[in-house]
């Protein structure tokens, strides 16, 4: 039975497990209405969530039930551990522009190794023995149990370990991303994932409070304190910050379909068009002449999720080749040409006297641009007034 002076740290950890239940329900029912070419994506920040929510809740044993907690020790080391893999393959697969790429599967394996580690050193250790290191907080109590302490007790070293690798490769990932995506997409607001860095940069910060909240809980009057209560508050707002860019899906996906697609080639060499041509494209031809009509007859550039594979299958070429033919061309990558059309065509519907009555905003819109946010960067980083 609960004492009155276990109830407020009872209902403290308790207010993260019901905050991430309610985010992990909004994926849930976002997914369901998720295409099957996101499922990849939003699958694994549902696993995720789902094992934050392992977390969370194991508190709640580890404190107040400490035999429940022993049962499963294993599956919460297991789900711990789990957490920044999963998130890694979310920003494997957002971030994934080369064909025949696929999340490595050696990524699983420590978590279940470390696991079955914990399963053996439970099994030889008695019950009764692995609830009094739990109840002991951190402390070994008895010599005899000296290996299950150690092993039991690295769940928060070996996710600081891991926060700390799969940080590094998610930032040395999005950095390589953001050096090729201006050449695949023309969606500024989407292609950069600026909110990405943003939620990285948040998550360094708080990947030492694990250890820091390892050295304080010794004690449960601690969790009742100001530290703790801003700490679940800080990861709160760090998964709901994740969860709404998801949702919104506030980044670009290469689907299997165009990664296939954009590197199949053909030999392309272009040739000098005559006064005869038309601006239908031809296959195995392109000539500025003639992709400048395509443009302004088609206007793809109006459509603001536009990729460069949208233009593969009208002109009959690879990826590649296109992306070569821009920055040849026009001395400037795909993202930046398309960025170019937009803000002219954006000034061209500044001079329309049937367009006086619209705000920049809605302009912006109907030249392409994501938001009118996108038109202004666009404008600083290349000089334009």
């Amino acid at each position: 039975m609960l004492t009155s002076e276990q109830l407020m740290p009872l209902t403290i950890l308790l207010a993260p497990i019901f905050s991430t239940l309610a985010i992990l329900l909004v994926l849930v029912l976002d997914v369901r209405h998720s295409p099957k070419s996101l499922w990849p994506v939003k699958g694994n920040v549902l696993a995720m969530m789902c094992c934050t929510v392992v977390n969370w809740g194991s508190l709640v044993f580890y404190f107040f039930y400490p035999e429940i907690f022993a049962i499963i020790n294993a599956p919460v080391f297991f789900a711990l551990s789990m957490v920044q893999v999963f998130f890694y393959g979310f920003i494997f697969h957002i971030t994934r522009l080369d064909a025949g790429e696929r999340f490595p599967r050696y990524h699983y394996y420590l978590p279940a190794i470390l696991t079955l580690a914990l399963l053996a050193v439970s099994f030889i250790t008695p019950f009764e023995g692995q609830v009094e290191i739990i109840k002991a907080k951190g402390k070994c109590t008895n010599e005899d149990y000296r290996l299950f302490y150690m092993v039991s007790n690295s769940k928060i070293p070996v996710r600081t370990l891991y926060s700390v690798v799969y940080l590094s490769l998610s930032f040395y990932r999005l950095r390589n991303y953001r050096k090729r995506v201006r050449d695949y997409s023309a969606n500024e607001e989407k292609g950069h994932l600026r909110w990405l860095s943003v939620y990285l940069i948040l998550t360094t910060g708080l990947t030492p409070m694990p250890i820091f909240k390892l050295l304080l809980t010794e004690r449960l009057s601690v969790i009742t304190s100001s530290v703790m209560p801003t700490y679940y508050l800080l990861f709160t707002f760090q998964y709901a910050y994740l969860c709404y860019y998801v949702v919104k899906e506030k980044y670009v996906l290469m689907t299997d379909k165009e990664v296939n697609d954009s590197h199949k080639s053909t030999a392309i060499t272009p040739t000098a068009t005559t006064d005869t041509d038309t601006p239908q494209l031809k296959k195995n031809q392109l000539t500025r002449e003639v992709f400048d009509q395509f443009m302004a007859t088609q206007r793809p550039y109006l459509n603001a999720d536009l990729k460069i594979t949208d233009l593969v299958a009208e002109l009959n070429i690879n990826r590649t080749y296109l992306s070569a033919f821009i920055n040849s061309e026009y001395g400037v990558n795909f993202s930046s040409y398309i960025n170019q059309c937009r803000l002219k065509e954006y000034e061209r519907l500044q001079t329309l006297p049937e367009k006086q009555g619209y705000s920049p905003q809605e302009l912006a819109l109907m030249a392409g641009f994501g938001s009118y946010k996108s038109l202004l960067r666009f404008s600083k980083e290349h000089n334009i007034a």
